[in-house]
């Protein structure tokens, strides 16, 4: 019985290194999603050693870490890069079954395709019947604006009575970020006025004005109405909120407005800001394409670490379940020994 107790706890020993290599990949995951915002060149970092650890082997952690990988190169401008990752990660999802947890990535690659001109991808992505049947209500919402975007970009005409259906479902959801969405879409798309009281309304009766979606309201509300007044409330909400990319967006979107206007005094005092926020953020960049190199990402020195940390992990794994497997014979012949000794003294 003590033997038996023995070669099994042996035997999982030799599975340690496998369950330690899926905590590692979880746990460069998680440091690198912690890491997007502030630091997307370390985000950059993990998520490469997630994805050359794991290999594919594990699909749904693999998706995750292409999703971070694709964020951090979109916060950087790797357009290529970018691209390459959403096509890794979009033909995994087209051979299907695969069940994520969310839809966030499938989203990301969506938006990514429509911000790229990538239309006939787009169009297979809105289509993949597996994929379209796991929606949740919020992410057919998501979906259906951006087919009405895809169809916008392609000249097919819109169909109202389904732009209507989905309005209904947004407002029965309860969130203010889809309905926020959903009414920049025509703000954005259609500049209809009648939606200028409703945006508004939307707007002033919610606490989603101080974030990204309540900047691009403001920015749509701006388009229809024609007004400077919305489009500097979005550049106030937008330094509040601190992200360089959404305050150059609104700043640009100023600019083209009092150029329209012929308001050169406050043009030129907008430029200048404008210039001065586009400097701090290419030195952003700069900064931490700096510190890519010098992390080791795309270079040979963290494929060659990762390398070698692999290899020291399989051997110590290989060492083990030998171990097992010898134990486990010794204990055989000992047993056969035993019982022809046993029948020997009979």
């Amino acid at each position: 019985m003590n033997s038996k107790a023995v070669i099994l706890l042996i035997f999982l020993l030799s599975l340690c290194p496998l369950f330690s290599i899926e905590k590692e990949i979880s746990a460069f995951n998680t440091r690198a999603f912690n890491s997007l915002d502030l630091d997307p060149s370390n985000a950059l970092y993990f998520a490469d050693k997630s994805i050359y650890i794991n290999n594919n082997s594990d699909k749904k952690e693999y998706l995750y870490s292409l999703y971070i990988k694709a964020r951090a190169l979109d916060i950087l401008n790797e357009k290529f890069l970018l691209i390459d990752t959403v096509k890794e990660g979009f033909n995994i999802i087209k051979e299907g079954n695969i069940k994520l947890d969310n839809n966030l990535f499938i989203l990301f690659i969506a938006e990514t395709f429509l911000k790229y001109d990538m239309y006939e991808e787009l169009d297979t992505l809105l289509t993949i019947e597996e994929l379209v049947a796991s929606l949740d209500d919020r992410e057919v919402v998501y979906f259906s604006i951006l087919r009405f975007k895809l169809n916008f970009e392609l000249g097919i005409e819109i169909d109202l009575n389904k732009f209507e259906q989905i309005l209904n479902l947004s407002k029965s959801l309860e969130n203010d970020e889809i309905l926020a969405m959903v009414y920049n879409f025509f703000g954005e798309y259609y500049k209809d006025i009648d939606l200028q009281k409703s945006l508004s309304y939307f707007l002033k009766s919610s606490e989603f004005e101080m974030s990204p979606y309540g900047v691009q309201s403001l920015l749509a509300l701006g388009e229809i109405t024609n007004s400077t007044n919305y489009l500097k409330e979005a550049y106030l909400v937008s330094k509040f909120i601190n992200k360089d990319p959404l305050e150059i967006e609104v700043l640009k979107s100023l600019c083209q407005k009092y150029k329209k206007v012929g308001d050169y005094k406050n043009l030129s005092i907008v430029q200048e800001d404008l210039i001065a926020l586009q400097e701090k953020y290419s030195n952003f960049i700069l900064l931490q394409n700096k510190k890519i190199q010098r992390l080791g990402f795309n270079q040979e020195v963290l494929l060659d670490k990762l390398e070698k940390s692999k290899t020291k992990e399989s051997f110590l794994q290989l060492i083990l379940i030998s171990m097992a497997v010898a134990f486990f014979f010794f204990i055989i012949v000992l047993s056969v020994q035993s019982y022809r000794l046993r029948g020997f003294n009979i």
